[in-house]
């Protein structure tokens, strides 16, 4: 049984071409030593983000690790090959500690 088909890990998607992405194992990413970003790949990683997140919020996604899995997927078909892992841990970087004054 895939994950797509585990009872505990229901995704409701709102596109073919997500649905798709979930599906595809030929872009998936597993390359733990690609750590450098390059400027296009980090202004594309916020962009997808910011595309997808709603989907986190409206629970059509259940999980922050769902969403690293689709960005990675379609950062790997505009060329830049980071996995899930690297993904977060560009957007935690970026995103940084928040301070309080």
């Amino acid at each position: 049984m895939s994950d797509l088909e585990n009872s505990e890990n229901i995704i409701i998607v709102h596109s073919e071409e997500d649905l798709d992405l979930l599906r595809d194992t030929k872009h998936s990413i597993d390359e733990p030593n690609r750590v450098e970003w390059s400027h296009e790949a980090t202004k594309e990683l916020l962009k997808i983000y910011d595309e997808k997140v709603d989907m986190l919020d409206t629970g059509i996604i259940s999980t922050h690790k769902k969403i690293w899995e689709l960005t990675s997927r379609l950062l790997a078909k505009k060329g830049f090959y980071y996995n899930s892992t690297q993904c977060e841990n560009k957007w935690k970087a970026l995103k940084g500690p928040i301070e309080t004054n």
